[in-house]
């Protein structure tokens, strides 16, 4: 093992019960100077939010999907928000997109375009108050709930959705 072993054993004392003991008995790949630079990097350490984006290409265009995702990286970066973010090819959904998800409050959000994220960095990501009419479902980590219970926004926020999909009658994507 390298110098950075510490790094190891801090992340295991910051965990809390059954979790501590099994980071401390795991069979945890060795910290070399590489993995180092890639977590902090990733900015691991300090990261308040983790913020997922699905590019597509079926939920959306995926141009318009990677276009989304160089803006968001640009604008998480140039707030100084303590985030991860991490991109992904498919969420599963396949409609909708694109798709941000921020954890750990599991918060949802569909047809996330550079105007809708603008407002989602400003009061959800930075100010703490999720965009409530946007949501789409909310599942925060840790919570308990049986599999397949999450809450759901009202019909009418799935049918706006809907709509902005197929540029129905709301239109295109707007603030």
């Amino acid at each position: 093992m390298s110098g950075h072993s510490g790094f190891r054993f801090r992340l295991a004392r910051d965990s809390s019960g059954p979790r501590e003991e099994l980071a401390e008995t795991a069979n945890v790949l060795p910290m070399d100077e590489d993995i180092a630079a890639g977590l902090a990097k990733a900015g691991l350490a300090l990261a308040e939010k983790h913020v997922f984006i699905c590019i597509g290409p079926d939920c959306c265009d995926a141009r318009a999907g990677e276009r989304l995702w160089e803006f968001v990286k640009r604008r998480v970066r140039d707030s100084g928000l303590h985030a991860m973010r991490t991109k992904a090819g498919c969420f599963r959904i396949c409609s909708g997109g694109p798709w941000l998800c921020v954890y750990p409050e599991g918060v949802w959000y569909g047809a996330v375009d550079e105007v809708r994220f603008e407002r989602i960095l400003s009061e959800h990501l930075l100010g703490g108050v999720p965009v409530a009419e946007w949501i789409t479902v909310q599942n925060a980590l840790g919570s308990r709930r049986e599999p397949g219970q999450c809450s759901l926004q009202s019909p009418e926020a799935a049918g706006e959705l809907r709509a902005r999909e197929v540029g129905g009658a709301d239109g295109p994507p707007d603030a």
